[in-house]
């Protein structure tokens, strides 16, 4: 973009403008929480569907957990599906703890 941008990771950001900035393009994640709860609404509902823009590896542990609660789902790189609609679920105690991360 032309700033010089330094301390990334650090508790002080510095940016020094320039006399001409140029575009970029910049997607943003999906949330992570808000993903992960739609998943587990689906479960805890016996309902199906689809999550576009679901980052499984952001998910691991909710998705491994989700196994063990024999929870049956599909996922690709970026989709999870809920395969099935009726079934038992197993008992499933899940913690959220919300650390940021900066990196």
């Amino acid at each position: 973009m032309g700033a010089k941008i330094s301390g990334v990771g650090t508790h002080i950001l510095s940016i020094e403008g320039s006399k001409e900035l140029h575009s970029t393009n910049h997607q943003i994640i999906p949330d992570q929480i808000e993903a992960g709860t739609f998943a587990l609404a689906m479960a805890a509902t016996s309902g199906f569907g689809i999550i576009n823009d679901f980052i499984v590896n952001h998910h691991d542990i909710l998705l491994k957990k989700m196994q063990e609660a024999n929870i049956n789902f599909k996922s690709s790189l970026i989709n999870l599906s809920r395969l099935n609609k009726l079934q038992i679920l197993s008992l499933l105690r899940l913690e959220l703890i919300f650390i940021p991360v900066f990196n």
